[in-house]
């Protein structure tokens, strides 16, 4: 007797096992759909953008210097006085010059402040272009575009970033099928995206919702264009 329900306890687990073990075997792993973006790495430069003072009379915003090097006379917010310094680079345009922008450098910074007709407080800075050409006349408005900072990194769109509890941030790639939790470092924000500098390689696949993405490790495919 006591083989018997040893027999019949041994066929039943058996039939249970195989069961489990064939219906694990029926289900799929679920598959999200997901749009995605190939990684570059870019330089993005910070500007401070600068304009001539027109607006006070007997003052020259562009003018020729002894030297015969032009100058251009350009008003620095006192905001963004502290990211401005002797030798940056700088782009220089205007709507009457026969170039789209000419390069020069940043020679000096006033010593004193003062406040402009419409209430900013700006500082001097005083640029030396590269190059000159008949165009350029005393007395014309010019906008100035000083290069004060400068990054490498791979530009992603604000919505592909995501936060955790802790506060990391982190992205999801495609590797092998797979969404792939990256945790990154980011630099600047920028109109179009923010500057990631750590975490992810140039030619990645970044998904672009990151919301689809139910876990790390999700089987997903990639979204017909």
């Amino acid at each position: 007797m006591a083989l018997k329900k040893y027999i019949w306890l041994f066929s039943l687990t058996t039939i249970l096992s195989l069961s489990l073990i064939f219906g694990l075997r029926g289900v799929r792993e679920p598959v999200v759909t997901v749009s995605v973006q190939a990684l570059e790495k870019q330089t993005v430069t910070g500007v401070v953008s600068c304009t001539g003072r027109v607006e006070e009379a007997g003052r020259e915003v562009l003018a020729a210097s002894t030297g015969g090097t032009v100058q251009v006379r350009a008003a620095v917010p006192e905001n963004r006085l502290r990211s401005v310094a002797v030798g940056q680079r700088v782009t220089v345009s205007g709507t009457a010059f026969s170039a789209e922008r000419y390069g020069g450098t940043v020679l000096s910074i006033a010593d004193k402040a003062y406040t402009t007709p419409t209430g900013a407080t700006v500082l001097d800075a005083i640029v030396a272009l590269d190059a000159t050409d008949t165009s350029l006349k005393c007395g014309l408005t010019a906008k100035v575009d000083i290069c004060v900072s400068e990054q490498v990194g791979i530009v992603i769109p604000y919505s592909s970033l995501c936060a955790d509890e802790d506060g990391g941030e982190y992205v999801y790639v495609v590797k092998d099928g797979r969404a792939v939790r990256r945790d990154v470092t980011v630099g600047e924000e920028l109109r179009d995206g923010v500057l990631v500098t750590a975490g992810v390689a140039a030619g990645e696949q970044l998904i672009l919702q990151p919301e689809d993405v139910p876990c790390d490790g999700a089987r997903i495919q990639e979204a017909a264009e």
